[in-house]
């Protein structure tokens, strides 16, 4: 039985794998020491990262560095920004967060560099824009890399919306005030280029001044690339493929093997979607055929092959099919979408049903929400 702090179920769909493999992750701010009951708490909410203060005027954030070594062997991503004095210089502030991580035992690649608050920054914008460039230089010399904390107000209000400085990663922020009622959408659908910032942002702030776990929070969301995730430790993976029945099983085994060598990720087991009966062929044997080829041009490219499945759906699919030899099944079984139409969070519900004798590997007894997987 596996112990799991964080369980995910990564989809690819063939014929568009780069697509199907992004979606949001949500997660919070907080310059609040976060705990380990807190932290299991952000866990069990499902929260995917946290975005930690690690120096703001000068000074080392120590409450921000507990945090950071706190998550850091978790299953959360962290996002590390700094709030610069503009009325310092630049190279300095930079040195001193360089040392300061290096006496706690830490080195940087990437920080958020905050452009938000204009009040704190100079009235000549462009003595800004130059103090911006500046703190970049001296980051690009240590190895570290900047993205941008900022909106398109702020940035017009302390920058005059330059284009001097150079585009790099923007996580912009977007509320309507403080508070869960003041949130806007949690997807990046809003945002709007501006000064030089034209491509997709890397994560959006929509709410601020919130609790959550004993914490106040910042909410926000970041729409990227779901293959990182099989790196993290502590996070039990498991990807599902949904197949293109009416294109070659053999090619589609070779797609998926060539785009997780892209990302360096590794399948080495895959759960094949059976499920959805409107995208098979009317003839069952057909589909018992396509099933096995995908079985065999997987497992000859060193990738198992576990299958994803109901009753009901391996009935309509397959006639209830002997033929296709498996022996890790990932059932589910739900009343309807949504908490309330929720089963039994156990396996106590299953029954054989074609090839399948023993029990399940794997359970999904919610749907139509965050996914709630119970092995």
């Amino acid at each position: 039985m596996w112990k799991l702090l964080s369980l995910v179920l990564i989809g690819v769909v063939s014929g568009d794998p780069v697509k199907a493999m992004y979606r949001n992750f949500y997660g919070v701010g907080t310059t609040d020491l976060i705990d380990l009951t807190k932290m299991r708490c952000l866990l069990e909410k499902h929260y995917e990262f946290v975005f930690l203060q690690l120096f703001k005027d000068g000074q080392g954030d120590e409450i921000g560095l507990k945090n950071l070594a706190l998550t850091e062997n978790s299953s959360l991503y962290t996002e590390l920004y700094v709030i610069p004095d503009p009325s310092k210089p630049a190279a300095k502030q930079l040195n001193d967060i360089v040392a300061f991580g290096k006496k706690n035992n830490y080195e940087f690649n990437f920080l958020w560099f905050q452009i938000t608050d204009p009040l704190r920054w100079n009235s000549l914008k462009e003595k800004n824009v130059i103090f911006i460039n500046q703190f970049a230089a001296a980051a690009k010399a240590q190895g570290i890399e900047l993205g941008y904390f900022t909106n398109w107000y702020d940035y017009k209000q302390i920058t005059d919306n330059s284009q001097k400085i150079q585009s790099r990663d923007i996580f912009y922020w977007n509320t309507l005030g403080s508070g869960p009622s003041a949130e806007t959408a949690n997807n990046v659908n809003d945002f709007r280029p501006f000064g030089p910032f034209k491509g997709d942002p890397f994560a959006k702030q929509y709410g601020i001044d919130e609790e959550e776990c004993g914490l106040k929070v910042t909410k926000n969301v970041h729409y990227g690339d779901a293959v990182p995730l099989l790196s993290r430790p502590n996070l039990e993976y498991f990807v599902y493929v949904t197949p293109d029945t009416k294109s070659s099983a053999d090619q589609q085994a070779e797609d998926l093997l060539n785009f997780g060598y892209k990302h360096c990720a590794e399948f080495l087991l895959l759960f094949l979607e059976i499920t959805d009966p409107l995208r098979w062929k009317t003839n069952k044997q057909k589909n018992v055929d396509f099933i096995n080829e995908f079985v065999d041009a997987s497992e000859s490219r060193a990738m198992r092959v576990g299958f994803y499945t109901s009753w009901y759906d391996y009935k309509v699919i397959t006639n209830n099919s002997n033929q296709t030899t498996n022996d890790i099944l990932f059932y589910w079984n739900t009343l309807g979408a949504g908490p309330n139409a929720e089963t039994a969070s156990n396996i106590n519900d299953f029954r054989p049903f074609g090839p399948f004798k023993d029990l399940p590997a794997l359970k999904q007894y919610g749907k139509g929400q965050q996914n709630r997987l119970r092995q």
